[in-house]
Order: C-alpha cells, then structure tokens, then sequence
C-alpha cells in the first residue's frame, strides 16, 4: 500500500489491483489508511481521494481458508510445471489465480 500511496502523492494515475486472500477489501481499505496516516497523508481530504479510489482490492478467499477449486489447483500447477515456481494453496496460489482472471477478464 506504501506504493500506492507514493504513486498518488506524485501525481500517478497507474491502477493498482492487489488481491485479498485472507480478508476481505474493507479490511485493507483501512489498513491503507492507517499506512498513509504514518505516512503524513490523509486519504479523503484535502486533494488525496479515498483509499477506494486509489486501490481496487479484489476478493481472492475462493472457497475459503486452504480450500482450492480444481481450476485454481489447475493454475497452480501449471505455473510450477510451465517456471518451476511452486505457488502455496492458501495465498499466493489463489492470489495469482486472480490476478490470471483479472487479466483476462480487463485486458
């Protein structure tokens, strides 16, 4: 989120799209306001917009805590047999299976 931030305060319009994985997007929506707090910048005053507008946070949880779909182990281990990177099924492994969707989905 300190990336956003920065991106924000200097001027960027780069989208940035993070996947929560074990929470849900309220969750981080706030954590990236505390974070710019620490950071001298208050998110929704002034010129700097909501954290909501800065960030898109999507929802990567799937079926829950440890519990994979079959396409979501499918993208696991494709992306292991395809690089040799072996993706854990609880976070990174649904997180990149979002961002595969993501893409897809807004090319």
């Amino acid at each position: 989120y300190p990336l956003t931030i920065r991106l924000e305060v200097y001027g960027s319009d780069t989208e940035v799209v993070s996947f929560a994985v074990c929470d849900d997007p309220a969750y981080f929506y706030a954590m990236a306001d505390k974070i710019a707090k620490r950071m001298g910048v208050t998110l929704g005053s002034g010129n700097h917009p909501e954290a909501q507008k800065l960030l898109k946070v999507k929802q990567a949880k799937g079926n829950g805590y440890a519990m994979s779909t079959k396409d979501e182990l499918q993208t696991m281990i494709e992306v292991a047999r395809e690089t040799g990177v072996v993706l854990d099924p609880v976070y990174s492994g649904k997180a990149y299976y979002e961002l595969v969707k993501e893409i897809k989905d807004n090319p």
